[in-house]
């Protein structure tokens, strides 16, 4: 499913997080994440869109939410090239119980 930004009208990514059921790996899907402005967003319906954070991850936060204390789970988004094998990068935090993300840095490639 392809969808674009509500702010800026590009490209949004889908956010997942890894879940086990029944001993096996299933990704459950949590949020919209815009490639170019960076805003984080979940879709209740077609119409009702709301804020999910995405503000940067402090290192300081060590794996728990800063406003209920709660364990923060990882968040990968998935990437399934033409050729070659598919993969599933983290770029984030997730609270399951505020509902809010934190995404990792950017790291930026120098070019030469």
């Amino acid at each position: 499913m392809k969808r674009t930004c509500p702010k800026c009208g590009s490209k949004a990514i889908r956010l997942y997080r890894s879940v086990t059921k029944n001993g096996k790996r299933t990704w459950e899907p949590v949020a919209w994440h815009c490639s170019s402005c960076g805003y984080t967003y979940y879709v209740a319906k077609q119409t009702l869109i709301y804020d999910a954070g995405g503000k940067q991850y402090n290192t300081k936060y060590e794996s728990h939410c800063p406003y209920c204390e709660d364990k923060l789970l990882r968040l990968y988004r998935h990437k399934n090239p033409v050729h070659g094998r598919q993969q599933w990068n983290s770029i984030g935090w997730y609270c399951k119980r505020c509902k809010y993300t934190w995404m990792d840095k950017k790291i930026e490639q120098a070019t030469v």
